[in-house]
Protein backbone atom coordinates (compact mmCIF):
# COMPACT_ATOMS: atom_id res chain seq x y z
CA UNK A 1 0.00 0.00 0.00
CA UNK A 2 1.28 3.37 -1.08
CA UNK A 3 2.07 5.66 2.07
CA UNK A 4 -0.49 8.08 0.68
CA UNK A 5 -3.32 5.79 0.40
CA UNK A 6 -2.54 4.49 3.87
CA UNK A 7 -2.31 8.44 5.28
CA UNK A 8 -5.95 8.89 3.67
CA UNK A 9 -7.11 5.24 5.15
CA UNK A 10 -5.86 6.50 8.60
CA UNK A 11 -7.73 9.61 8.00
CA UNK A 12 -10.94 8.14 7.42
CA UNK A 13 -10.63 5.39 10.36
CA UNK A 14 -9.57 8.31 12.87
CA UNK A 15 -13.06 9.89 11.22
CA UNK A 16 -15.36 6.83 12.25
CA UNK A 17 -13.10 6.91 15.81
CA UNK A 18 -14.39 10.57 16.22
CA UNK A 19 -17.52 9.86 15.35
CA UNK A 20 -18.13 7.00 17.60
CA UNK A 21 -15.88 8.76 20.57
CA UNK A 22 -18.00 12.10 19.94
CA UNK A 23 -21.27 9.80 20.68
CA UNK A 24 -19.79 8.39 23.52
CA UNK A 25 -18.34 11.35 25.11
CA UNK A 26 -21.51 13.33 24.60
CA UNK A 27 -23.81 10.69 26.23
CA UNK A 28 -21.41 10.32 28.86
CA UNK A 29 -20.92 13.70 29.61
CA UNK A 30 -23.99 15.65 28.65
CA UNK A 31 -26.66 13.77 28.01
CA UNK A 32 -26.67 11.32 30.67
CA UNK A 33 -27.92 11.31 34.11
CA UNK A 34 -28.26 14.98 35.78
CA UNK A 35 -24.49 16.72 36.64
CA UNK A 36 -23.04 14.13 35.18
CA UNK A 37 -20.20 16.82 33.82
CA UNK A 38 -19.35 18.06 37.81
CA UNK A 39 -15.67 17.76 38.74
CA UNK A 40 -15.85 14.65 40.92
CA UNK A 41 -18.49 12.40 38.71
CA UNK A 42 -15.28 13.15 35.83
CA UNK A 43 -12.98 11.95 38.03
CA UNK A 44 -14.73 9.11 39.09
CA UNK A 45 -14.98 7.93 35.85
CA UNK A 46 -11.67 8.95 34.75
CA UNK A 47 -10.68 6.38 37.45
CA UNK A 48 -11.84 3.39 35.23
CA UNK A 49 -8.80 2.21 33.21
CA UNK A 50 -11.43 1.82 30.31
CA UNK A 51 -12.15 5.69 30.49
CA UNK A 52 -8.82 6.83 30.00
CA UNK A 53 -7.71 4.43 27.33
CA UNK A 54 -10.95 5.25 25.45
CA UNK A 55 -9.91 8.85 26.08
CA UNK A 56 -6.81 8.40 25.71
CA UNK A 57 -7.50 6.60 21.80
CA UNK A 58 -9.99 9.40 21.25
CA UNK A 59 -7.24 12.21 21.57
CA UNK A 60 -4.92 10.75 19.26
CA UNK A 61 -7.76 10.47 16.67
CA UNK A 62 -8.44 14.11 17.13
CA UNK A 63 -4.75 15.35 16.29
CA UNK A 64 -4.21 12.87 13.93
CA UNK A 65 -7.47 14.01 11.77
CA UNK A 66 -6.78 17.60 12.50
CA UNK A 67 -2.70 17.40 11.07
CA UNK A 68 -4.35 15.50 8.20
CA UNK A 69 -7.02 17.73 7.35
CA UNK A 70 -4.66 20.95 7.38
CA UNK A 71 -2.15 18.97 5.89
CA UNK A 72 -3.81 18.07 2.81
CA UNK A 73 -5.21 22.17 2.76
CA UNK A 74 -1.34 22.81 2.59
CA UNK A 75 -0.78 20.94 -0.04
CA UNK A 76 -3.56 22.45 -2.43
CA UNK A 77 -2.73 25.95 -1.81
CA UNK A 78 1.02 25.77 -1.17
CA UNK A 79 4.07 25.25 -4.03
CA UNK A 80 6.04 22.52 -3.44
CA UNK A 81 9.25 24.03 -1.74
CA UNK A 82 10.51 25.28 1.45
CA UNK A 83 7.31 26.86 2.79
CA UNK A 84 5.25 23.22 2.57
CA UNK A 85 8.08 21.63 4.08
CA UNK A 86 8.16 24.44 6.73
CA UNK A 87 4.81 23.79 7.50
CA UNK A 88 5.02 20.27 7.42
CA UNK A 89 7.54 20.39 10.19
CA UNK A 90 5.18 22.69 11.80
CA UNK A 91 2.27 20.19 11.92
CA UNK A 92 4.78 17.01 13.03
CA UNK A 93 5.89 19.21 15.60
CA UNK A 94 2.67 21.03 16.78
CA UNK A 95 0.64 17.33 16.93
CA UNK A 96 3.70 15.58 19.06
CA UNK A 97 3.71 18.63 21.29
CA UNK A 98 -0.49 18.25 21.35
CA UNK A 99 0.04 14.34 22.02
CA UNK A 100 2.56 14.82 24.59
CA UNK A 101 0.34 17.35 26.05
CA UNK A 102 -2.81 15.55 26.27
CA UNK A 103 -1.14 11.71 27.45
CA UNK A 104 0.52 13.93 30.15
CA UNK A 105 -2.64 15.52 31.72
CA UNK A 106 -4.41 12.44 31.49
CA UNK A 107 -1.42 10.40 33.43
CA UNK A 108 -1.81 13.40 35.40
CA UNK A 109 -5.03 13.12 36.45
CA UNK A 110 -4.33 9.59 37.59
CA UNK A 111 -1.77 10.34 39.87
CA UNK A 112 -4.58 13.06 41.21
CA UNK A 113 -6.82 10.27 42.14
CA UNK A 114 -4.03 8.17 43.56
CA UNK A 115 -3.02 11.24 45.70
CA UNK A 116 -5.78 14.02 46.14
CA UNK A 117 -4.50 16.70 47.16
CA UNK A 118 -5.19 17.87 50.79
CA UNK A 119 -8.46 20.08 51.42
CA UNK A 120 -8.50 23.70 51.28
CA UNK A 121 -9.77 24.79 54.78
CA UNK A 122 -10.24 28.43 53.98
CA UNK A 123 -12.39 27.36 50.96
CA UNK A 124 -14.16 24.28 52.78
CA UNK A 125 -14.71 26.07 56.66
CA UNK A 126 -17.83 25.07 58.27
CA UNK A 127 -21.14 27.13 56.40
CA UNK A 128 -18.74 28.16 53.67
CA UNK A 129 -19.74 27.26 49.82
CA UNK A 130 -16.37 28.80 48.35
CA UNK A 131 -14.51 26.44 46.50
CA UNK A 132 -17.56 23.86 45.95
CA UNK A 133 -19.03 23.62 42.31
CA UNK A 134 -22.21 25.29 41.52
CA UNK A 135 -23.22 23.64 38.53
CA UNK A 136 -22.04 21.05 35.91
CA UNK A 137 -21.27 23.20 33.77
CA UNK A 138 -18.28 25.05 35.91
CA UNK A 139 -14.95 23.78 35.61
CA UNK A 140 -12.84 23.88 38.74
CA UNK A 141 -8.77 23.88 38.03
CA UNK A 142 -7.74 24.22 41.84
CA UNK A 143 -8.88 22.84 44.85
Amino acid sequence: MKKAAFGWLLSRASAVVLVAGLAVHFSANHFGRPNASEHGIVMMRLAHPGWMAFYAVFLLAIIYHAAYGLWGIALEYLKKGRVLSAVKSALVILSALLVIAGLWILSDTQMLLANPPAPCYKCHSAGSTAGTIPSGRALRIFQ
